[in-house]
Order: C-alpha cells, then structure tokens, then sequence
C-alpha cells in the first residue's frame, strides 16, 4: 500500500510528468502542488534530522530568489514562486517521510516510478506528433529530422539502466537486461553526448567497486560490458542517434572552439542578469517569460540567439538561485551519494554522479522539471539507510 502512496505522490508532484493532453490540467494542478508544498514548507520545520534541515534550508533559498526577483527586478512574487516549482521538488523529501515507508518500499517504489517514466517516454515517442506531455512540445529538441525530447522526471532513464546492471551483479537475471534496455531507449534517444560518455564510465566504476573483493569476476565483467557495448552498437536507433552526435561534434559543438554557444551564453548571463549585489547571494530568480518587464526581456533576448541560461547547467543555476544555494544543493547529493557503501544503494550513487557531473556545464538534466522531486525520494532512501545502521550498531 505504502509503495503506491509513494508512486502516486511522486506522479501527484511531478504532474503526471507534465501530462498537458486535457487543457488546463497541468497548470491547475500546478498551482494545487503548489499550496500543498508551501503547507508541506512550513510543516517540515518540526522534522530536527541533519538531511531534514539542509532540504529545508535549501528551498528557503529558493524562496529568497523570489523575494529578491520581486523587489530587485519587477517580478510578482507568485510568478516566480510558479516558475521555481521545479526546484522546490526536494520537498518530496518530506512528503515521503509524512508516509513513512520502510526502505524497500522506497526502493520498489523508485524502480516502478521510473518503469512507469519510460514507457511514457517510448509511448510519447511512438505517437507523436500527438502531444501527451510538455516535452513533445519542445520546437529546439524536437524537427523534422530529428527526435530529442526532453521529458520530465528524466533522471528516472538513468537510474533504470544502473539499476538493470545491478540486478545482473547481483541477481543474475536476464530482467536486469529488460530494465537495462528499458532506461537506455530514453536516454539514447535525448542524445546527450555527455551524459552517454558518463554514463558508460560510471557503469564500469560501478562495475568496479561492486566486484572489486573477487578479480575474476571484475575481469568477466569488463570483458562482458565491452562486447554488451559493441553489441548495442550495432542496433539501428542507437547507431542513428551516435551518428547525429558525430555530426554535432564534427560541427565544432564543444568546448575546443572558443565560439561554443555556451561560453557565448555564460558571457552573456553573467554581464546581464546580475545588477544588485543580492543577486550572486540569493541570486536573481527564475524568469517569468509572460510577463512583460526589463528583467524577462534579457532573457527574451537571450532566447532569440539561442542563448539559454538552462543550457549553462548547474552554473546558470546558480546565477539565478545564487551560489550558496548551488553549493549547499551539491553538498547535500554529494555528500548522501557518497557516503553510503551499501551494494544495494549504489544505483542511487551512480546515477546522482551521472546527472551531477553531467550538468556542471552540459546540461539541466539534474534540475530538469520533475528530477528534483525524484531526488528527494532518493535523499529519503538514504535517510532511511542510515537509520537502519544505526539502529543495527547501538542494537548491537
């Protein structure tokens, strides 16, 4: 019972993926979650634990983002609460808590989550050009030649493929394949040349620490992983889709050339958005492109050269929720990532890693609509870990 509370939660929040298919649907139940997270705010400050408090200092970061958007540069509040939905989905976190599942519920609950995710992704892809989700919406990633849709909740790709290659670590069956190629389908298709690169060395990272007591099987394993990758390579979708990624490397679409849009992008935030000192501490909030005033115009602007502050990563977010909430998000998934040594856990590790590293300057897949609400099922994973442990250890 407990696990379907936490998948129709996590749905709840993340707006069934942003389901837009019936108008009006996602923007009202927007602005339902919305009420319910700002309850959820001020209810969490009776929850005492370490994890519990970093959460909640974060969104009352974001919080200040809007504040300072709205005195500073012309943005009324309850936009800017609306366009920073996406970041207070840590709030999940308590949400979960307020239900109190055990630790397997979790991870059940995730891994049925994020089986649900991509064969939404697929479904959206197959029927397309009808458009269940806002992702299909999308004119930069999606033409007439190419499909890269970006979906809501896109971390859940990533944590599929980690956790087939865990069921085949540890369980030996062939569904750990079934999920593998589950997770990937969606992420071969978003054609991220970084996050694909990541993902392949965190699987032989993963590899490596889950078998590092017994060299054989670590041998085995390598030598398996390098003909599973040429076999895989040799499928229609993803030589088509390492093609496109050849051609956008070929194009000079990296960090060697010194006119790489993302570096045209960074000089272009940095020297435009920042005009108060509040803005680098508290940042000067997310863009409401609605609305009409010198604020969103920079972005306006930004966006007819195809400048998106997004595509800055993890950095463009800090220029608009400032640097301390930035420093203070990565030392909360690093710091809960890296800790924990728990075999079973390390699906969560290597796909947190993924996301994070992948959006340092690449990309907004760790902040991506509805990744953070899934992130706060993760942190609650770990919470519930150690607990356990130490529970065990004053048991013992």
């Amino acid at each position: 019972m407990k696990i379907l509370q936490i998948i129709l939660c996590l749905l709840i929040l993340t707006l069934f993926f942003d389901f837009i298919y019936i108008p009006g649907f996602n923007k009202t139940l927007k602005w339902v979650c919305l009420f319910a997270n700002t309850c959820m705010y001020v209810y969490s400050f009776r929850f005492k634990d370490t994890l519990s408090r970093l959460i909640h200092l974060f969104c009352t970061l974001v919080l200040l983002s809007c504040i300072n958007t709205s005195i500073f540069h012309g943005q009324i509040f309850y936009y800017s609460i609306y366009v920073s939905y996406f970041a207070l989905g840590l709030l999940s976190y308590f949400f979960i808590q307020k239900i109190q599942p055990d630790l397997q519920d979790c991870l059940k609950a995730l891994a049925s989550f994020s089986i649900i995710f991509c064969l939404c992704y697929i479904f959206q892809w197959i029927v397309y050009p009808t458009k269940f989700f806002m992702g299909a919406m999308d004119e930069f990633s999606i033409g007439e030649t190419y499909f890269r849709m970006r979906m809501s909740c896109s971390i859940c790709a990533y944590y599929l493929i980690f956790y087939g290659i865990y069921l085949l670590l540890s369980k030996k069956t062939l569904g750990g394949i079934l999920f593998f190629s589950l997770g990937f389908t969606p992420a071969i298709i978003m054609g991220f040349r970084s996050l694909m690169f990541l993902t392949v060395i965190f699987i032989l990272l993963m590899l490596v620490e889950y078998l590092r007591k017994n060299l054989f099987r670590l041998i085995l394993g390598l030598i398996i992983s390098a003909i599973a990758i040429e076999i895989i390579l040799q499928v229609p979708l993803v030589q088509e889709k390492i093609d496109d990624m050849m051609v956008r490397q070929e194009r000079d679409e990296n960090f060697s050339n010194s006119d790489y849009v993302r570096y045209i992008s960074l000089d272009y935030y940095y020297n435009n958005v920042h005009s108060v000192p509040t803005d680098p501490v508290v940042g000067s909030g997310i863009p409401f492109l609605d609305a009409n005033n010198p604020y969103t115009a920079i972005f306006k602007n930004g966006y007819s050269y195809n400048l998106y502050w997004n595509d800055l990563g993890i950095i463009g977010l800090a220029l608009l929720l400032g640097f301390p909430a930035i420093i203070l998000l990565s030392y909360i998934l690093l710091r809960y990532s890296l800790q924990c040594r728990n075999k079973e856990l390390l699906t969560l590790k290597y796909t947190i890693l993924t996301v994070f590293v992948g959006s340092i300057f690449t990309s907004q897949e760790l902040f991506r609509s509805g990744n953070f609400v899934v992130l706060g099922l993760m942190l609650y994973i770990y919470y519930k870990y150690q607990n356990n442990e130490n529970r065990n250890y004053y048991v013992s």
